[in-house]
């Protein structure tokens, strides 16, 4: 096994529920940052160990790699958003933005969820309960 570890440019992406606020956080848009990229490699005599050994009793793929992992983190150990305190996601490539294929705004089901939310805090407040029964 093999573990690689490097700092590298990458990207933090604000992974707060978009649903739960009026607005969203400045962090949504990727922001660059440093991230540390850690690589680890394992060969299929790390997966093996001693499993499958030919008649010279060595496994000729032992060396062979097998699987990598890739994790990618902040450099600074901070997983947080730093405009909204929400969780952060780490990448190496910045959010997508995908082409629209739809009449319907990309935004709508968040826009929908907002409005559902922005009813039912009105509903528990003491006017909105005075309307509720007058109703």
């Amino acid at each position: 096994m093999r573990i690689d570890t490097e700092i590298v440019s990458g990207w933090r992406t604000c992974g707060a529920d978009r649903t739960m606020s009026d607005t969203d956080c400045p962090g949504y848009e990727s922001e660059p940052c440093d991230v540390v990229r850690e690589t680890i490699t394992r060969t299929f005599g790390d997966r093996n160990r001693g499993q499958g050994a030919g008649a010279t009793g060595l496994d000729p793929f032992a060396n062979a790699e097998s699987d990598s992992l890739v994790y990618v983190r902040p450099v600074n150990g901070d997983y947080t958003c730093p405009h909204c305190g929400a969780p952060a996601n780490f990448t190496l490539e910045p959010r997508p933005s995908y082409r629209r294929l739809s009449p319907t705004h990309p935004d709508e089901l968040v826009r929908r969820a907002r409005g559902e939310r922005q009813r039912a805090e009105q509903s528990m407040t003491p006017a909105g309960r005075q309307r509720r029964a007058a109703g």
